[in-house]
């Protein structure tokens, strides 16, 4: 007989056959250890749980990226008393460009991802927020509101030419809240645009009942908000000492990041949530 040794895997699995047979051999014996990136059937509608499932039970630690995550598996059946758990908050960056903009309390509000995804980029009362949103992305075709700079794609290894005095973090198809599966979704997972964010020096803008919302705002990483409507009159109550104490929280976070920190303590087990 092997003897149980520790087997770490990514999940999903995107597909299983292109394992390697001595990974799928290893997987019958081993004590594998799943880090979380992603619960498919959460995030999208047509996601098939019980699939989900079925292999998340065959773990023996979870490394996850919220409680939040851990409360919905065990509603669905995981048992507490079965699994190890470790909870990493934060995803790491590991990049070696360095972003050197000037980035300022009443900058731009910096956007970037899925730009085709990201419906409430089509409401018409994003218009009447009184704050330049950069867009960065693959090109699609948006609303022409006259706070909307699209400012193009970059690779996710290079982050030198990121602008804005903050990262926002948003998903759904409503600016008051983060609404449908994409929106909800934040409440269970932990953005990676979070850190590519930090890296590049900006606190963030997150949904206040985002999954990680807890962790920025005790860590002075950015601030929380209901609805998009809020942001103005949030930073207009940040003074100019408090967000640059901001911004050094963000860099120390960004060394951590870019040091391989999170993964680093997940892996041996450490990491305080």
């Amino acid at each position: 007989m092997l003897s149980a040794d520790d087997l770490l895997l990514q999940y999903p699995i995107l597909f299983f056959q292109n394992l390697s047979p001595i990974t799928k051999f290893f997987m019958r014996f081993a004590h594998v250890t799943y880090w979380v990136v992603d619960i498919n059937s959460i995030r999208f509608p047509e996601g098939n749980l019980n699939y989900d499932l079925d292999w998340i039970k065959r773990a023996k630690r979870l490394i996850l990226p919220s409680y939040q995550m851990w409360d919905f598996l065990k509603e669905h059946g995981l048992s507490d008393n079965k699994y190890d758990i470790i909870i990493h908050n934060l995803q790491d960056y590991l990049t070696n460009s360095v972003n050197t903009n000037i980035h300022e309390k009443n900058g731009p509000i910096c956007f970037a991802g899925n730009l085709e995804k990201s419906q409430f980029l089509h409401q018409p009362i994003m218009a009447d927020i009184p704050l330049s949103f950069f867009l960065y992305g693959a090109p699609v075709k948006l609303p022409s509101h006259h706070n909307y700079f699209y400012k193009g794609k970059f690779l996710p290894e290079d982050i030198s030419s990121i602008e804005g005095g903050w990262g926002l973090i948003w998903d759904g198809d409503s600016c008051e809240t983060c609404s449908g599966y994409l929106g909800q979704y934040l409440k269970y997972n932990a953005s990676h645009k979070i850190s590519l964010y930090i890296v590049s020096s900006m606190p963030v803008i997150i949904w206040s009942q985002s999954s990680v919302a807890h962790y920025i705002l005790s860590h002075n990483l950015g601030i929380a908000v209901d609805s998009l409507l809020d942001i103005p009159k949030c930073i207009a109550e940040i003074s100019e000492e408090e967000y640059a104490c901001m911004v050094d929280c963000v860099n120390e976070e960004a060394k951590l990041m870019r040091a391989g920190y999170h993964i680093g303590s997940a892996i041996q087990g450490t990491k305080n949530a």
